[in-house]
């Protein structure tokens, strides 16, 4: 399926956007295409809120309010799953106010994966 990002229903809009490359190609739970037009599809459908903090961590309900789940691999290795219409209670040290990962299941290039920095807020 490719999504298409026209700023509105015309067929105008459509070609527009069509030949300006606003597109997203969406396959069995990953999508591919520019590395922009991904990171704010993925940012916009990530709802972060913060629930607790104490003097070690702070914890932030993530929710991912998309059908595609986020495969993400984390600068230190970790695997960490945003699961498709859910949440997921994520614990980071006090201080720490973005997470830097690469998105598996978000592809940029034939071999390459999107890098992202997801700011806490």
């Amino acid at each position: 399926m490719t999504l298409v990002f026209a700023k509105d229903k015309t067929p105008e809009s459509l070609k527009e956007a069509l030949f300006a490359h606003q597109t997203l190609a969406y396959f069995d739970n990953s999508m591919a295409g520019d590395p922009t037009l991904l990171a704010k599809f993925m940012k916009a459908s990530l709802k972060i809120e913060k629930i607790s903090a104490n003097d070690k961590r702070t914890s932030y309900l993530i929710s991912n309010i998309s059908d595609i789940p986020y495969q993400l691999t984390l600068e230190n290795g970790a695997d960490v799953l945003f699961p498709s219409n859910a949440g997921v209670v994520y614990q980071v040290r006090k201080g720490i106010t973005s997470i830097k990962a690469n998105v598996r299941n978000l592809h940029t290039d034939e071999f390459k994966s999107l890098n992202i920095e997801i700011e806490l807020k």
